[in-house]
């Protein structure tokens, strides 16, 4: 690890960063005398670095593609994240897909693709199994980022029709839309928690909740770690018809796109 002044590692857009990560990557494998090594990049624009450590020290690359992140709000340099991306499947020894909407993808830009689901950390989250006893209401609870995949509509819809339920919500709100959530007496917004604190919030969830725009680009394909931290803790699923989702239907999760099936 080394100190750098990129405001988000993912951001990885200029030939200054590029330029200075280059240099002081390459000058830590001299240092070390790191002769073996494989370069993992989860970002395509993380591709020009890869390149370089393959084409001066031999590394082989492996791309982890676990998002359709062209389908995120707040990109910006969306030019640039196409080139890095065809770069990045051109340059992989080995590419690992998260989904199959994304395997199928990557399959057609490099033969060498292996489709790898997600899991979690069963025991940190199984914490949260059993409930509070001296909660005074139900919990319907989501945590994670609250953004443009999330269906806000949904969920307003969801607690209106059940007043006396309350909805906690945890997560980043910036690129989200929120202000008819935030009317709701019954919707509480938390904002981001720390990943060691999740469980303590989870445990007092009676029905744990999905609520992502099953026709976006970006939600076909997710594959939601936060379906088996759920599962992890015993908590009933309802979710929106998440193709990934779609094999657990009505053994461990509920799932339907329709508000009013939906609660």
């Amino acid at each position: 690890t080394f100190e750098n002044e990129m405001p988000n590692i993912n951001g990885l857009s200029s030939s200054r960063e590029l330029f200075d990560i280059m240099a002081k990557i390459e000058a830590m494998v001299e240092a070390e005398g790191i002769q073996d090594a494989v370069v993992i990049s989860e970002y395509p624009t993380w591709a020009p670095v890869c390149s370089r450590l393959k084409a001066r020290f031999g590394f082989p690359v492996a791309f982890d593609y676990l998002d359709d992140v062209r389908d995120f709000t707040h990109i910006e340099h969306s030019g640039f994240l196409n080139e890095c991306f065809d770069q990045m499947f051109g340059i992989s020894d080995l590419v690992f897909a998260s989904s199959q909407y994304l395997f199928d993808k990557a399959r057609q830009k490099n033969e060498c693709c292996t489709l790898l689901r997600n899991g979690t950390e069963f025991e940190h989250f199984y914490q949260a199994y059993g409930k509070h006893e001296d909660k005074k209401r139900p919990v319907i609870g989501y945590y994670g980022e609250i953004s443009n995949w999330f269906d806000d509509r949904l969920m307003t819809y969801a607690a209106e029709k059940l007043p006396e339920y309350d909805f906690v919500l945890i997560g980043n709100t910036v690129y989200g839309h929120v202000d008819e959530l935030e009317k709701l007496p019954n919707v509480k917004l938390l904002g981001e928690k720390p990943y060691g604190e999740l469980p303590g919030y989870l445990k007092d969830f009676d029905v744990a909740v999905i609520p992502f725009d099953a026709s976006r680009d970006l939600i076909k394909a997710t594959n939601p770690v936060k379906f088996y931290e759920y599962l992890s803790a015993g908590k009933k699923v309802v979710a929106t018809e998440i193709p990934e989702l779609l094999p657990f239907r009505n053994k461990y999760a509920l799932l339907d796109n329709d508000p009013g099936q939906f609660v």
